[in-house]
């Protein structure tokens, strides 16, 4: 787009660039080091217009940081499970918490079992076993979510 500006500069003078300041002000307001030569030329483009503004790279190639409002993540107590390495059934023994759900996460980072625990509510703990034989070998993430945002995660092999 610059070297369109430049081509056009040298064909037909200034008069012919001034509706396009503003694109040039912002091509030339840019960080140099995100923008390359077309801010250099569009710098040039500006002060050929009559436009001599002074440009704080560092200023414009500063980090700018945003603040993020993230939730506190709330562990809770850790659940068992066993045996580990599993092979056709996973224990699961469950804290005194209000689960909602159980999740076994493949190395992908993919859904690969989901278990509603919101129907055990108020039960305290218990233990249940699942069934993981139709899941292929590998490393797992199991992870524990809770109705309060609380979660506890841990890793899990199944071999053959």
């Amino acid at each position: 787009m610059v070297n369109d500006y430049l081509i056009t500069l040298e064909e037909e003078g200034t008069t012919a660039l001034v509706s396009e300041i503003l694109t040039i002000q912002s091509i030339a307001n840019q960080c140099p080091l995100n923008g390359g030569e077309a801010v250099f030329q569009a710098r040039v483009l500006a002060t050929l217009l009559g436009y001599d503004t002074m440009y704080d790279d560092q200023e414009l190639c500063a980090v700018k940081t945003k603040s993020l409002d993230v939730p506190e993540i709330v562990t809770i107590d850790k659940f068992r499970l066993s045996p580990n390495p599993a092979n056709e059934l996973l224990t699961i023994d469950l804290p005194a918490v209000e689960a909602e759900s159980f999740r076994l996460y493949n190395s992908l980072g993919r859904l690969a079992y989901h278990l509603d625990l919101s129907q055990y509510k108020n039960s305290g703990a218990f233990r249940t076993s699942i069934n993981v034989a139709f899941l292929p070998p590998g490393f797992y993430v199991a992870t524990l979510f809770d109705k309060n945002g609380g979660i506890s995660s841990q890793k899990i092999t199944i071999s053959r």
